[in-house]
Order: C-alpha cells, then structure tokens, then sequence
C-alpha cells in the first residue's frame, strides 16, 4: 500500500470526493517551451471537473505565454490522488490548501510552495469558521453533535473544526461527524438543519449567512493556497522564474482573468506553515495506522520543540 493510501485509511472512502477517471485537458502554448518538458499541473478538486479546469486557464496560459512553456491541466477527482501522483514524480506543480500541503511536505522535501494566491481581500491567508443555521441556539461549548466537515485532508475540515471545538473545551473525536465533500454543502446542510454545528472556510460561510448560517466561532488566520512545485521534476531556474513572474505581475494584468489568481499573489515560503504545523489538533487526528501519520507527528514534535 503506498503512503497516500495508508494516510486516507482511516478516514470514510466517500470523503475524498468523486471516484472517476482522470481528465486531461491539454492547452497547447504559442510559445515552443524552451526551459523544460511539458508540464503536468493538478488544480484542486473544489468543483467539477469542468469548472476547475476552466478556474485555472488565465493562470496556465499567463505562464505558457510568458516562459515559453507547455502545460497540461490534469483534473483528479480528489486530493489523495493528487498528493500521491506527486510524491511519485508525476506531477510538475500542483494547486494545494495548507494542510495537504504539509501532508505532503513530511513525506517528501521536493514540495516547494511557490506563491500563495490572494483572496478577494487581498490578503495572502484565510480563516475557518464553526458555523450552525441562524435558528439554532448551538454553541460549540454545548453541542453535543452531528457536526458536519468537507473533507479529511481539508484544511476547514476535521483540523481547524477540532482545533476550534477543542478551544472552547470539546473534543471532535467523541462527537458525531460526517464528511460531506464541499464548504458549500456543509453550509447548506447546517442551513436546512440537518447537522447541528460544522467547519468552513469564512468567506464561503460568509456568503451563505443571507440564507440563514451563522458563523459562531472564528480561527486563526493561516497561509492561503499556494502554488506548489515539484523540485524532483522543476529545475531552479524554472522555479524561481515561476514565483518571481506571478509575484511580480502587476494587479492590471489579472483584470481579466475569470478564475484562479485573479486577485494576485505573492510569494511563498515553506515556513509560513509552522504555525499551522504545531497546532495541537494534529495529534488527535484520526489514527492513519503505518509509518504516515507517524512520519507527520514527528516533524510536528521535533519542528516545534525547536521553535521559540
């Protein structure tokens, strides 16, 4: 069994998203690339399969048109595939949130992130949110469950609502839980009432609070999502042009993208995780069985030992 398999062992199969064949979809370059092979990069598995490959076409275009390179966007159907393809040298770069991010660093030192895209505030971070319908009187010092979460690997998902709940004195392991895929449908379900409390990303939440969620509690802010390179497969020079062109763009040029990157972005360091990596929770994630999980809690021990 590979690591990635091992990792998502002890979490539900449907969490992970939809089981279907990859989908390639090739954009060919006016450019002839010059500074590498053909690329291969995975966006995140948000949506369909559809609508994530058309979010990442201003991205993939802008740097084909620019360094002369050749990419091919590779849709997977969810993000333990992608963290495995990627570990195996199969994927150039890759569209990752903070946690699988540093799932994937601590099984492998070739994942380099390489900017981090703003969101709509213009700020390289975001927060995640315990949330329950607006007619409900739940408290996350009181609730006693179901709680609804997107996925596993989310970072909005077992992570930061177990890092919440705990702060206000529960414990996720011994309530109820359900994965339910999306920040948008574990929105909707609390709002029809059909789970008493959840985890989502704040400004997702944010938007569905005029159809009746209400945002009870508020975490820490923690790196954005980021452009992540494979340094297996990416020579330096390649990744260094990557990060200085899309941190250096101006704001004018992304006026008319439609999808990812179009508030900008800057660049980004692997150490701007350390926060996240000493959080507590981390340790009270469900057991993986194996060498994974292990390989994770050790980094996070000796990694913040170290830290002041």
């Amino acid at each position: 069994m590979n690591w990635i398999n091992s990792f998502c062992g002890a979490f539900p199969h449907h969490s992970f998203g939809i089981v279907g064949a990859a989908v390639l979809v090739l954009l060919v370059a006016p450019l002839e690339s010059h500074a590498q092979d053909t690329l291969i990069y995975a966006p995140l598995p948000l949506t369909n399969a559809e609508s994530v490959v058309a979010q990442s076409r201003d991205l993939v275009r802008y740097i084909e048109h620019s360094l002369g390179l050749t990419i091919v966007i590779q849709y997977e159907p969810d993000y333990a595939t992608i963290l495995d393809k990627f570990a195996r040298g199969e994927i150039h770069l890759v569209h990752l949130g903070p946690l699988p991010y540093i799932v994937l660093r601590a099984v492998t030192s070739s994942a380099e992130p390489l900017v981090f895209f703003r969101e709509p505030d213009g700020q390289a971070s975001y927060t995640c949110s315990l949330a329950t319908a607006m007619d409900s009187n739940t408290e996350p010092a009181t609730t006693e469950g179901p709680v609804a979460l997107t996925q596993a690997l989310s970072t909005c998902g077992f992570l930061i609502t177990q890092h919440l709940l705990g702060s206000a004195g529960r414990d996720l392991n011994q309530l109820p839980y359900m994965y339910l895929g999306s920040h948008e449908e574990v929105a909707l379900a609390l709002v029809r009432g059909e789970f008493a409390i959840g985890g989502v990303k704040t400004v997702i939440g944010q938007g569905y609070e005029h159809i009746g969620l209400r945002l009870v509690m508020e975490g820490p802010e923690y790196p954005g999502f980021a452009l992540v390179a494979n340094s297996q497969l990416l020579d330096e020079n390649t990744r260094e042009d990557l990060a200085k062109l899309l941190s250096a763009t101006p704001d004018k040029v992304f006026d008319d993208w439609q999808g990812l990157g179009r508030w900008g972005m800057v660049k980004a360091s692997d150490s701007a995780y350390n926060e996240l990596r000493c959080l507590e929770a981390i340790a009270t994630m469900p057991s993986c069985g194996g060498l994974d999980c292990a390989v994770l809690q050790a980094l996070q021990h000796d990694l913040c030992e170290a830290l002041p």
